[in-house]
């Protein structure tokens, strides 16, 4: 709240009641006091409009302009506006100091007043001097600091309950009336608890309104599976300000925000986009699997069907001669090399041998193949690369799929510790060793089918597949599983 008029108030002078009384009519051009033997010659306002207890300046004179000696029986009357008492106080000899008395009385509650008066007179209520009055009014008297009223999360996650790298956590801190911040000294911020750790979401918007926010944008490396919260008073000014119009100063205190199980935080700790060579989205309404990272795109065979996704859209198989292939080319080959795959599947059908990604041939030789549920395996997705034969890892830990569920498959191939390594939705590895490298082979690649000849073909949708030439750590795969949500590729760093 604040003063309208100027800082400091000046009443009417006794040349200036003199000057307005010889123009009246009957006037004589000169002041007749009232009282005697002393006038009420100054009043001033000397406080600033957050001080609920306003001090005034009250001078007097003599009849004759000497500094007013104190005489028995003299009061000063100060109304607030015209019949409401503020003051009525008896001058003792020692409140006049050459004529001048400081008068400061009991708060008054904030509000406007339209003007102060004040007059002298010989007793309480008897033989009154003239109204002396502020006249640069209304006053407006704001004592009270605003308070927070609420503190919220008011962003959400691009996609489900997690928060990926880039993404801003925004906070907003709404006040009980308007506030103004200023910057030039520091920035006002507010800690949020990602995981174990305090990061700082800075004052970005909304100076001279009641709302607030803060934000911080999530930077990899940065966890929380839990859920992102706020403790107590974690509102600070950082040598900023933010007060309200009239200069008050905010209270800064404020309740916790809890444990929020819908604004999780995961990123990829080891760099996403290290040794990748293509990511398919799989967003495409239809036609060829569009590359997002590479030069691969995929070739689409007898018409691949779309229908909503994982994240976004995803590629649909009828399980009938319907898939995308490239032909081989040393981007598609792993001679010699570490690789792994990383994709979410939803299967239709898991009855019969549904083969997910290959690079193969008939006769049992070629570069690797990941099957969703060979009966070999209980049904369990398999994961192979041929050396001097085929190797392969089961995901017997996880078990089988089930139909009209998405997972997410993980298959890893460490050519420097020479192990085959499946796991699903981020779970317990399964571990298989082997001896020797992939060799290149001349075998097209496929997605949705095996090689020609084998009736192998996926029955079921296939969405956001990334494959990579180095091995894939567990923080990898715990990245992309986003808590069962999915990282966009767009989200990869």
């Amino acid at each position: 709240m604040r003063l309208v008029s100027r800082p400091v108030h000046r009443a009417r002078t006794r040349n200036e009641l003199r000057s307005e009384r010889a123009g009246r009519p009957g006037g004589r051009g000169r002041f007749v006091d009232p009282l005697a033997p002393g006038a009420l010659l100054g009043f001033e306002w000397t406080s600033a409009s957050t001080d609920n207890t306003p001090n005034f300046d009250v001078t007097f004179l003599t009849t004759g302009g000497a500094p007013l000696e104190h005489t028995a029986g003299m009061f000063l009357l100060i109304e607030s506006s015209p019949g409401v008492e503020y003051l009525l106080h008896e001058i003792a000899a020692g409140d006049l100091i050459g004529g001048a008395f400081d008068a400061t009385a009991g708060a008054l509650a904030d509000g406007s007043y339209a003007s102060f008066r004040a007059r002298v007179q010989l007793a309480a209520a008897a033989n009154p001097g003239p109204w002396l009055t502020v006249t640069d009014g209304p006053v407006v008297i704001d004592a009270t600091a605003p308070t927070v009223s609420t503190i919220a999360f008011s962003s959400s996650p691009a996609v489900g309950d997690t928060f990926a790298a880039a993404e801003n956590i925004d906070v907003t801190v709404t006040f009980n009336e308007a506030v103004i911040v200023v910057t030039t000294g520091g920035t006002p911020a507010v800690t949020v608890t990602v995981g174990a750790s305090a990061k700082t979401a800075a004052y970005v918007s909304g100076s001279g309104t009641t709302a607030l926010v803060f934000r911080y944008t999530i930077q990899s490396g940065d966890a929380d599976a839990d859920g992102i919260s706020i403790s107590a008073n974690q509102l600070a000014l950082n040598s900023g300000t933010i007060k309200d119009a009239a200069g008050n100063n905010a209270t800064l205190t404020h309740s916790a925000v809890t444990t929020d199980a819908n604004r999780k935080v995961a990123t990829a700790s080891n760099n996403l986009l290290t040794g990748l060579v293509s990511y398919w989205k799989m967003d495409e309404a239809s036609g060829n699997a569009i590359d997002a990272h590479g030069t691969n795109d995929l070739t689409d065979n007898n018409t691949v069907g779309t229908l909503t996704g994982k994240i976004g859209d995803c590629r649909d198989f009828s399980g009938t001669n319907e898939y995308f292939s490239h032909a081989d080319n040393a981007d598609l080959s792993v001679d010699g090399t570490s690789f792994s795959f990383a994709f979410w599947v939803n299967l239709d059908s898991v009855t019969g041998l549904r083969a997910l990604i290959s690079k193969r041939d008939e006769a049992g030789t070629g570069e690797f193949v990941i099957y969703a549920n060979a009966g070999g395996g209980g049904n369990a997705p398999q994961f192979f690369n041929y050396t001097s034969g085929f190797n392969g890892v089961i995901a017997s830990t996880f078990g089988a799929l089930s139909t009209g569920t998405w997972y997410l498959l993980a298959c890893v191939a460490d050519d420097t510790a020479k192990e085959l390594r499946i796991s699903v939705n981020a779970g317990t590895q399964d571990i298989a060793s082997y001896v020797g490298s992939v060799g290149a082979t001349a075998h097209g690649f496929k997605i949705g089918a095996e090689t020609t000849g084998i009736t192998a073909d996926t029955d079921g949708k296939m969405d956001e597949v990334g494959f990579w030439k180095r091995a894939l750590s567990t923080s990898d795969i715990t990245a992309i599983y986003n808590s069962g949500n999915g990282l966009s590729y767009d989200n990869f760093t």
